[in-house]
């Protein structure tokens, strides 16, 4: 089946090409790691003691003809000793990671077949993506119709089975999301769609989830699974309403926090947002409640983490405030799909053109808020073009309550406090070249210790950037759980520098790396302690 499936695509890209007036676009991404060992933060293993390097490749070349309404992919998946997959282990393969094509037959109707990365609202339902940088690629192998009754009404539907690496999930998953919007006026319209999407187990699979359930606890595992999700917006003047709500039909879960290990439950969600914005204000107020939806194409407890991150169908947003500085954004989390109830307040305020303020406050609790998971309050302010548009400076402050246990596992609870301040300074001295400086200080006695971070980076626009930074854990924590190595103070540096020409750019850093839990837009994977030169080239074309 997959050498029929490529043989189809290589053709349709020769004949095509020769034969029309198509587009052929692509893109290129090379990262190439080199291991220098330093036992002092655990950067060890099998890749710094006899594989020296490792690296990942993608090569995706899509052609396009407009005229006739046909678009078709492949791209190259290449893996070798990489640790990105299931890290810190080295793990190798190779070989066409995707392809697909997309013919469109009228104006209402086009098809897709092949590797589909597919969302039907906010993802609750279903979604399908590829995260490079996290390992992740989930894409479903089947085939897609979209049907555009008319300008306001359209459904879409999926079938297919999850890929793993080069290979597949067992399961079988079908889906279909209908949308209708209307707008009023240019004050009132809404949006309303509704999803249904379900899961079949293969008699393989089944069986392994049927063996796996302990006999003390056993239940008889369902075959099919559902998943029926509504979402409507409601925009009148100022406000702008989001109410959802999913239900999952009883199926088996893993919840490595209970005896049983696995339970028959049916699962829910509900999540509802409202926003009011005008000039100089904005709020924005978000809350969920969720118990029990986990909805992937497997439920078989595997050590490998890859495994765990890909299978997944369903996507829950993170309600909580996404960082990008290095402290503050230590401890991202991503939502607790077994049970939890959340709430999250975000205010912004200008008080004049040039001066903004920031305040952002989150609280996540068991169901019937009984026991804490997390807390956040985060108050920042920005300062834009001061000094006659030169500088732009921004400061703010930090405080989070961290159940670690809930999160990352154990048998012992460990509540994390953790306060943080920062300061970020852009300067520009003309046009092309501007300077920005980082600077970080937290305190998390539970966690690391005590830990500065400075950064300075030095850009020359459109082609150049310098930087040098350091995570300085000055006063540690001899009992950090996630690694038992920090028991003295590490400097963590990086030396980095990129150049950009067009639509290419190369990067190369030398750089040591603390290990930890990475959380990315609610996507979270363990990052082992690195300590080595990392180099990326990504082109398009």
């Amino acid at each position: 089946m997959f050498l029929r499936g490529l043989g189809f695509i290589l053709f349709v890209f020769f004949n095509q090409n020769m034969f029309s007036q198509g587009m052929l676009t692509g893109n290129v991404r090379f990262n190439m790691d080199f291991y220098d060992r330093d036992s002092a933060i655990a950067a060890v293993g099998e890749n710094y003691e006899y594989n020296k390097n490792s690296a990942n490749v993608w090569l995706q070349t899509i052609y396009s003809d407009q005229a006739k309404g046909i678009e078709a992919s492949i791209r190259f998946d290449g893996n070798y000793n990489s640790i990105l997959q299931n890290p810190p282990n080295a793990t190798s393969f190779y070989g066409i990671g995707n392809w697909y094509i997309k013919k469109k037959i009228d104006d209402k109707l086009d098809v897709s077949v092949g590797y589909l990365y597919e969302q039907y609202g906010n993802g609750t339902a279903l979604r399908t993506f590829e995260e490079r940088s996290l390992g992740i690629d989930n894409a479903i192998f089947g085939i897609r119709a979209k049907y555009k009754v008319n300008e306001k009404f359209s459904i879409r539907g999926i079938a297919g089975t999850q890929k793993y690496r080069l290979d597949f999930f067992g399961a079988f998953v079908k889906g279909m999301n209908a949308e209708y919007s209307h707008d009023f006026n240019d004050s009132f319209g809404f949006n309303v769609g509704s999803s249904i999407v379900n899961r079949t187990y293969s008699k393989e699979e089944r069986a392994a989830l049927d063996n796996a359930i302990q006999d003390k606890y056993y239940f008889p595992v369902n075959y099919n699974t559902y998943v029926g999700d509504f979402y409507t917006t409601v925009r009148y003047r100022n406000f702008t309403a989001y109410v959802e709500g999913a239900y999952k039909t009883k199926g088996a879960i893993l919840n490595a926090l209970t005896p049983e290990l696995y339970q028959n439950k049916a699962g829910y969600m509900i999540y509802g947002s409202l926003t009011y914005s005008k000039p100089k204000l904005g709020i924005t107020f978000q809350g969920r409640q969720v118990e029990n939806f986990l909805f992937n194409s497997t439920q078989t407890q595997d050590p490998l983490f890859d495994r765990l991150n890909n299978r997944k169908l369903s996507f829950l947003a993170p309600i909580n405030k996404q960082h990008s500085l290095r402290l503050p954004a230590r401890f991202q989390i991503a939502p607790n799909e077994l049970g939890e109830t959340g709430a999250s307040l975000d205010l912004t305020y200008s008080l004049t053109k040039k001066i903004a303020i920031n305040f952002n406050a989150s609280i996540i609790d068991t169901i019937g808020w009984k026991d804490p998971y997390y807390r956040e309050l985060t108050g920042d302010v920005l300062f834009k073009k001061l000094l006659g548009g030169k500088l732009d400076q921004h400061v703010g402050v930090q405080y989070i309550y961290y159940n670690q246990r809930r999160y990352l596992g154990g048998t012992e609870p460990t509540d994390i406090v953790s306060y943080t301040g920062f300061t970020e300074t852009i300067y520009r001295f003309n046009r092309k070249r501007s300077m920005r400086l980082e600077l970080q200080y937290q305190h998390a006695a539970k966690d690391l210790g005590q830990s500065v971070f400075a950064l300075l980076e030095f850009n020359i626009a459109p082609s150049w950037s310098f930087s040098v930074s350091d995570l300085y854990n000055f006063k540690p924590n001899p009992k950090y759980e996630v690694q038992k190595a920090y028991q003295n103070s590490h400097h963590f540096w990086n030396v980095f520098a990129s150049y950009t020409k067009s639509t290419t750019r190369f990067t190369l850093m030398y750089t040591k790396q603390l290990a930890g839990i990475v959380c990315t837009g609610g996507v979270c994977r363990f990052e082992p302690a690195f300590s080595g030169l990392r180099a990326q080239m990504t082109a398009s074309f």
